[in-house]
């Protein structure tokens, strides 16, 4: 029986106070992943574009700009999953 594999993400710290480091385990390598952070009134403040050259991924975001709140980062792979965590920041 095959197990199937599927993208992951984590973020920590979380909470976070200026630097979060988000972790992407992607199931295809040579992957696209676009990340995208939303505020809790559904508005973008963070957008980029990843290129995973192998499976795993890590990203600083720097978030010491973004006001005090609870936010959604977004990850949209290239084969059409995506995967959503909560943040907060303080």
């Amino acid at each position: 029986k095959k197990k199937v594999k599927n993208n992951t993400i984590k973020v920590y710290p979380n909470p976070v106070v200026d630097i979060s480091t988000l972790e992407i385990n992607t199931v295809q390598a040579n992957a696209k992943a676009v990340v995208v952070i939303s505020n809790i009134q559904g508005q973008v403040v963070y957008k980029s574009e990843l290129f995973a050259t192998q499976n795993n991924i890590k990203d600083k975001i720097n978030m010491s700009n973004l006001i005090t709140g609870a936010y959604t980062i977004t990850v949209f792979f290239n084969d059409g999953d995506k995967k959503t965590l909560k943040v907060i920041k303080l």
